[in-house]
């Protein structure tokens, strides 16, 4: 709500003619979206300022840090403020505790008559004490006087400027939000369960004895599933495999006993996007599931084992910092785009055992140099190497039958490509954009039986470069 606020503010301002009273049907989302970097431009322009100021420290206060409502109760004899009566209050204006309260308390506080004086409510009584809380992002919540609600009381007695000058001191120097990890550690000691949950994801809770919350992704969207939890003091980051195995500090692992146990489980499914260097997939693994290791930037290499028969649609997408792979020949099975994006990737090592590789499975790997495809394979899928700037040879052999539209679509490097006997079909545009092919390679085939094939010529404009073996 604060935060709105703060957008509304900057609405009515600046924008007050461009929205209707429903602000033309936007969401909190949409608004958030729109509005947030002026909320916090402004925010960082109101600290430049304050940090100009010239101050001189009031010493008759002491400011005194509220992290709790058992903290705060201790008050409650000396002043009318609900979040020192009551828990719920408290818990309501610090955003469940995660927001922070200071009190202001001045010299001989304890003994302040209360009557109404001159200046009331920001009068002798009213000014003896002032609570003052903070939201996550440094800014002001509230500032309310020891008068509260009474003579004209409210929360919002001075603004960040006013109490700066006030006490003689930065406002944002002194009056703190909690650290990220002091956050993340009452979050997870409170165990406040992410609202919903699909049921996989609740019985990794319960079984985890973890908290799941939204964490913002690099696009900003806030719709990752993120679980967090306390382990000897020190907060941790699972990634839910499946619903009782987790990936945690290079591991696959179990709760037994409530102790983490080493696991293997059957699917690898959504792995942390943080993970970084080597990872090692322990033999039992039977698949690696669609986007297993998506967007996962930081991962260098995988070892996959033989007892994998399947990988799936976008296992490996945009895996930057993903150098080589050996698919072993245990795989049968390998789906669309599982290796997009992936544009590190040197080396792949394809062992005899797949029989299809799909669509777009290696587009846009632009450090991809050669290619050899094992004789396993039957069908090359669309756009399966479109993008690959740094190919520059290709072998396919007589085992495939269809190459897909698309399937070298702008190898600009690619020279030379040899075709096996078995090919029946090429795709649309196969070759289009391949400027520097210099051969493409027909084995057990006539130069006739090339261009009775659909789609020719395949977006090859040269006729001169296809050349027949018998």
């Amino acid at each position: 709500m604060n935060k709105l606020n703060k957008m509304l503010k900057i609405i009515c301002a600046a924008h007050e003619n461009e929205y209707d009273n429903n602000f033309n049907g936007l969401s909190f989302e949409e608004l958030d979206k729109k509005f947030s970097g002026a909320v916090k431009k402004e925010l960082d322009n109101d600290r430049e300022e304050i940090g100009k100021l010239q101050l001189i420290k009031n010493t008759a206060y002491k400011i005194v840090p509220i992290d709790s409502f058992e903290e705060a109760s201790k008050y409650g004899k000396y002043t009318s403020w609900c979040v020192t009566h009551y828990d719920d209050m408290y818990a309501n204006y610090t955003k469940g505790g995660l927001g922070r309260f200071y009190f202001c308390l001045r010299d001989g506080f304890e003994n302040v008559p209360k009557v109404a004086g001159e200046g009331c409510p920001m009068d002798t009584y009213g000014k003896s004490m002032i609570a003052i809380s903070v939201n996550d992002d440094g800014s002001l919540n509230t500032c309310t006087c020891r008068w509260n609600h009474d003579n004209g009381g409210n929360d919002d007695m001075m603004d960040t400027k006013e109490i700066s000058k006030f006490f003689g001191i930065d406002f944002y120097k002194t009056f703190k939000p909690y650290d990220v990890d002091t956050v993340w550690k009452k979050i997870l000691k409170k165990k406040v369960p992410l609202s919903e949950l699909d049921n996989e994801n609740a019985e990794f809770c319960k079984t985890f004895d973890c908290v799941a919350v939204y964490a913002d992704d690099e696009n900003g969207d806030d719709d990752l599933v993120v679980f967090k939890k306390l382990v000897d003091g020190k907060i941790v980051t699972l990634s839910c495999v499946d619903e009782i195995t987790a990936y945690i500090n290079g591991k696959f692992v179990t709760m037994k006993d409530g102790k983490f146990i080493d696991a293997v489980p059957k699917t690898i499914n959504k792995m942390p996007v943080d993970i970084k260097g080597d990872v090692v997939i322990p033999y039992g693994v039977m698949s690696i599931g669609n986007d297993a290791f998506s967007n996962c930037r930081y991962l260098t290499s995988v070892t996959i084992p033989d007892s994998v028969t399947s990988i799936g649609d976008f296992a490996f997408y945009d895996c930057i910092s993903l150098t080589s792979v050996v698919i072993p020949r245990s795989v049968t099975s390998i789906g669309n785009s599982v290796f997009d994006g992936c544009r590190g990737l040197t080396s792949v090592t394809i062992l005899n055992g797949v029989t299809s590789i799909g669509d777009y499975m290696f587009y846009r790997c632009s450090k991809l140099t050669n290619m050899k495809i094992p004789d396993s394979v039957t069908s090359i899928g669309n756009y399966t190497f479109a993008g690959c700037s740094g190919l520059t040879s290709v072998m396919i052999p007589d085992s495939v039958t269809n190459i897909g539209a698309g399937a070298f679509w702008y190898c600009r490097r690619l020279t030379s490509v040899t075709i096996g006997n078995g090919v029946m079909s090429i795709g649309y545009a196969a070759f289009d954009g391949c400027t520097s092919l210099t051969s493409v390679t027909f084995k057990g085939k006539m130069l006739e039986q090339v261009k009775a094939m659909k789609n020719y010529p395949f977006g090859i404009e040269d006729e001169s470069i296809i050349k027949c073996e018998r």
